[in-house]
């Protein structure tokens, strides 16, 4: 603490705040407008935006998944695969960031993305390339995905664990052939949201119905029909089917939140910023496509709002901690220039006040909820799609051919709707 508080001067507190930057919080307050302004107006605003280097994380991520809603798939994944890059290279803590981010505030620590966000960076990506239809593209991001989640595993934990990110490999694997690579998949994408305490939709259901008949699993099979009340549906000669994936909403930004200490070294109660995440009464709201007769819904696989949550919390211990030892060193070198001069101590004070913010910084540009479903459809047929609040989408979505595997991908946020065909 010693060595922090004669590090802590006025003059360096000023002069570190005049390179604070403002990026952050104008990208925040268009995270807030997204879901009236939509995409594309959104998209133009924050290219607008020049960011701090230390916020580029941040901005490529809300880039990437803009250009992903507007259907810009080969710009989104120049962004997203920037911002992979950025967020592997800062995994090793910078010595001057740090010492930055202990002396003024932890926005002058280089934001490098939650675990839940690095997976989300892959999922992202691997949607993109299914969107260009280049299949072993999507197959090398949900390898590592894979590996990735498997680096943050933790025992008794789920954190890091995205059940999106293993159905959309599932799908991978299976559009591959590779049919047991899916099966895993599947299964773990099962697992996760059990542990979560979330109801398996009917998409992922289908797909471990499937593949365990497919692939003999018989006892397996017996417990999934069983469990889902049904058994795997039986496809006719010829039969195509669809598999949605839909993001809807946007997800919260983080707030900043004043919470009062009592500390020992100072004898004294104190007060201290740190991020928080507002009161969410989110409700998911699904797509619903009709096709031949027949009605299908979109489920939840992935609420981003518990998600953020999570990670959040996660880091909370290290953010009080190291919030209240700043805020502590700062209060010390505030009491000894005052005691040196009145006037350089009252300038340390303001100083000291308007330094202490908190890091609101995340990828915010998110959807509260992905949700999918799949269905089979007759050979020839196309969806008629409705969203909610009901929309039409636009699209220029093909008939399904014989046998083959439609993937549509869709947004709350606008009416653009596309497709990856995979042939029979």
């Amino acid at each position: 603490m010693r060595l922090l508080t004669s590090a802590f001067t006025p003059s360096l507190l000023w002069a570190m705040l005049l390179l604070q930057g403002c990026s952050a919080w104008e990208v925040n307050s268009l995270a807030e407008q997204l879901p009236a302004q939509g995409p594309e107006t959104t998209l133009q605003a924050l290219q607008d935006i020049s960011p701090a280097e230390r916020d580029r994380v941040q901005y490529l991520l809300d880039l990437g998944s803009l250009k992903f809603s507007t259907g810009d798939f080969s710009g989104s994944i120049q962004d997203l695969q920037q911002a992979k890059q950025i967020m592997r290279e800062l995994q090793a803590t910078s010595i001057t960031e740090t010492a930055a981010a202990a002396i003024v505030n932890e926005t002058f620590r280089a934001y490098s993305g939650t675990p839940s966000e690095r997976v989300l960076n892959h999922l992202l990506l691997g949607l993109n390339y299914l969107a260009k239809g280049e299949l072993d593209a999507a197959r090398v991001e949900m390898l590592q995905s894979n590996i990735l989640m498997e680096e943050l595993a933790e025992a008794d934990s789920v954190s890091g664990q995205l059940a999106s990110a293993r159905f959309l490999a599932g799908i991978v694997y299976e559009l591959g052939g590779e049919w047991d690579d899916a099966m895993i998949s599947y299964r773990r994408a099962a697992n996760i949201m059990q542990a979560r305490q979330m109801a398996i939709p009917d998409a992922l259901a289908t797909s471990l119905l499937k593949t365990s008949l497919r692939q003999g699993f018989d006892e397996e099979y017996l417990n999934y029909t069983r469990q889902f009340g049904r058994e795997a549906q039986a496809a006719q000669a010829g039969d195509g089917e669809v598999i949605v994936f839909y993001s809807d909403g946007v997800v919260s930004n983080i707030e900043e939140q004043k919470i009062t200490l009592f500390n020992w070294q100072l004898g004294q109660l104190i007060s201290i910023a740190v991020p928080h995440y507002p009161a969410n009464d989110y409700t998911p709201r699904h797509l619903t496509l009709h096709v031949a007769g027949q009605s299908f819904t979109t489920s939840p696989l992935e609420n981003i709002e518990v998600l953020a949550r999570s990670d959040l919390d996660a880091r909370m211990p290290g953010i009080v901690a190291t919030t209240t030892a700043r805020t502590v060193a700062k209060y010390l070198a505030v009491r000894e220039a005052g005691n040196q001069n009145g006037l350089a101590g009252l300038a340390a004070n303001i100083a000291s006040f308007i330094s202490e913010i908190a890091d609101t910084r995340s990828w915010n540009m998110l959807p509260s909820s992905l949700q999918v479903a799949r269905f089979t459809v007759p050979s020839g047929s196309l969806p008629g799609i409705i969203g909610f609040p009901a929309e039409a989408y636009t699209s220029q979505l093909e008939p399904a051919s014989k046998g083959a595997t439609v993937i549509l991908i869709a947004s709350s946020l606008s009416n653009n709707l596309h497709s990856y065909h995979q042939p029979h």
